[in-house]
């Protein structure tokens, strides 16, 4: 399923960490609007969030 929006991504990630509260929804949409902002300034950000999402799939699988 494709992410429309900020919300459904802070809803994703926090199902991703499970059971685990340390962050609430409000927060991780902070922090994504924070990494959103850099993303902008340098996009280059991009491609290393990518970089990072393939290695942590690949081991993921192991």
């Amino acid at each position: 399923m494709k992410t429309k929006n900020m919300t459904e991504l802070s809803l994703k990630l926090a199902k991703l960490e499970g059971g685990k509260k340390s962050l609430s929804i409000a927060q991780i949409k902070e922090v994504l609007a924070h990494l959103s902002d850099l993303v902008a300034k340098e996009p280059e950000l991009a491609k290393l969030l990518f970089r990072n999402g393939t290695r942590r799939a690949r081991r993921k699988k192991k």
